[in-house]
């Protein structure tokens, strides 16, 4: 470690290592769901993590200084927002969209975008309904309301519920997960 880095350093917050632990474990639960996919845009990649399970992967993100630097060096970062994504139609085989969609200004045109970059699948993974009234949610679609909105844009959806919880303080965090394809509709 530099002594620049060494200076820079602080010691995490039991919540962000808590949040840390939580955004593994769901990330590590969502993967597969994209194994057959390549390339993999992930949009709104926070610290970049998420990218070093997609090897090609792009990240998008609004802000690139919360990226680790690991990540600034292994992976293309474009800066950018959902509603407007700089890419050509069909530009990604798939995309891994966790934590981010529910911080959408528009839903619908997030949506839009978000179908038109894709080919195949899309994996949204949002928080339940009991985050609604967090400050940081400006609207939070109710699982109903992406489904229709989804159907309107000719892609079907996969709908469950996900819990992680943290071995070591046993909190637990519920994901609605949604995967859009261009295939067939079913409900688990």
């Amino acid at each position: 470690m530099t002594p620049e880095l060494w200076a820079s350093w602080r010691r995490p917050s039991q919540d962000e290592m808590m949040a840390s632990r939580y955004h593994k474990a769901a990330i590590e639960a969502l993967v597969p769901l994209l194994a057959a996919h390549r390339p993999v845009l992930c949009v709104g990649c926070g610290d970049g993590t998420e990218l070093g399970y997609f090897p090609g992967s792009i990240g998008v993100t609004l802000n690139a200084g919360g990226l680790l630097p690991v990540c600034r060096q292994r992976h293309e970062i474009v800066v950018a927002d959902m509603h407007c994504l700089p890419f050509r139609n069909g530009a990604f085989s798939a995309i891994f969209c966790k934590d981010t969609f529910e911080h959408a200004l528009a839903p619908w045109i997030a949506l839009n975008e978000l179908t038109r970059v894709a080919r195949d699948c899309i994996l949204l993974a949002t928080p339940d309904e009991s985050w609604e009234h967090s400050p940081h949610h400006p609207l939070i679609p109710t699982v109903r309301q992406i489904n229709a909105m989804a159907q309107k844009l000719s892609w079907q959806t996969e709908t469950w519920s996900l819990t992680c919880t943290d071995p070591t303080t046993y909190c637990s965090w519920d994901l609605r997960i949604l995967r859009l394809t261009r295939g067939t509709h079913a409900n688990r």
